[in-house]
């Protein structure tokens, strides 16, 4: 319990790969043709939640942890759903007025796409993945603009969590301006 209580009363910076979890879940129905394609579910459910270090970004939320997220999405209508998802999971947390001060540090990059997971589910048959992703290295500017931009009103970050999916964010440039920043503080 003590671990518990040290971990609410600290600040955490989780930097890494942003991504949104889509699903799709749908019963199975008769199967239907129409023109040149099978129905195989009609009216399915659509969700969408933080994947990634928006995850873990989340998560340390829902432990009444303090965490501020660092990390880059496209300039597209997924980068707009996952941006809106953060939100609502910070509004869940209660009556506060929300300033979203703990996502300044999720930056919008215009040639870039939004990594999402798309899982689809019908009835009993195997989920299908359909992931839409961009591998290339996060540049060094735009890591630079989100350091540049922690301003901690009330207490300083105490631990950075580096949450890697492979997907650019993480690289020997993030890595070694994150590391001065924590020598720096």
């Amino acid at each position: 319990t003590e671990i518990v209580q040290k971990f609410r009363e600290s600040m955490v910076i989780v930097a890494g790969d942003l991504m949104l979890d889509y699903y799709i879940r749908g019963q199975q129905s008769d199967l239907l043709s129409h023109e040149d394609f099978k129905i195989y579910a009609r009216n399915p459910a659509e969700t969408y939640s933080p994947g990634g270090a928006a995850n873990v970004f989340t998560n340390i939320q829902d432990l009444d942890g303090t965490a501020y997220l660092c990390g880059v999405t496209g300039r597209d209508h997924w980068g707009d759903v996952l941006y809106l998802a953060l939100q609502d999971k910070l509004i869940e947390r209660g009556p506060t007025v929300r300033t979203f001060d703990e996502l300044k540090g999720v930056k919008v990059i215009g040639d870039r796409k939004t990594t999402r997971k798309m899982r689809i589910y019908i009835g009993d048959y195997d989920p299908i993945r359909l992931d839409r992703e961009d591998y290339h290295e996060v540049k060094e500017e735009h890591i630079q603009k989100i350091i540049g931009g922690f301003n901690f009103k009330y207490d300083k970050p105490r631990a950075l969590i580096f949450s890697d999916y492979n997907k650019g964010f993480l690289n020997p440039a993030s890595a070694r301006l994150f590391r001065k920043y924590c020598d720096d503080n």
